[in-house]
């Protein structure tokens, strides 16, 4: 799938089709950091309005060893998506399809993502103890 996605996104560059979102989980679920990063730097402002990327720059950088980053980084996941979180902690089931739209921040972002946020944190049984392990954030 990840090379189909990557033949997407050079056929495709601008993205339409959302391939990036699928690609950067599937990158993380297999631990390649390396093109996860690229990813990144590819859409830098991503982190800052989609969940997904919010969220997955918190596992890269706990998968990268930098454990400062991924505090920061989880901040700024939880200010940009406050919803997610349950459903990586599996506090909150998945949905059993997504909803037609949504809105960035917004809980529908959540359930949109959840399942490829999973999908990512699920091997890293390391990095999801952490997740648990994180203090809540005040409100």
């Amino acid at each position: 799938a990840i090379q189909e996605w990557e033949a997407m996104l050079e056929l495709n560059p601008l993205d339409n089709q959302a391939v990036r979102y699928s690609l950067l989980a599937g990158y993380l679920t297999l631990n390649r950091l390396e093109d996860a990063r690229k990813l990144f730097a590819k859409n830098p402002e991503e982190c800052s309005w989609n969940t997904l990327f919010a969220w997955g720059r918190v596992l890269e950088r706990l998968l990268s060893g930098d454990a400062a980053g991924a505090t920061e980084a989880l901040a700024a996941a939880r200010e940009q998506n406050r919803y997610t979180e349950a459903y990586l902690k599996g506090h909150r089931e998945l949905p059993k399809s997504r909803p037609a739209t949504y809105q960035p921040g917004g809980r529908e972002e959540a359930l949109s993502f959840a399942d490829r946020l999973r999908m990512a944190w699920g091997p890293h049984k390391e990095a999801q103890q952490w997740l648990l392990k994180q203090p809540k954030p005040p409100r």
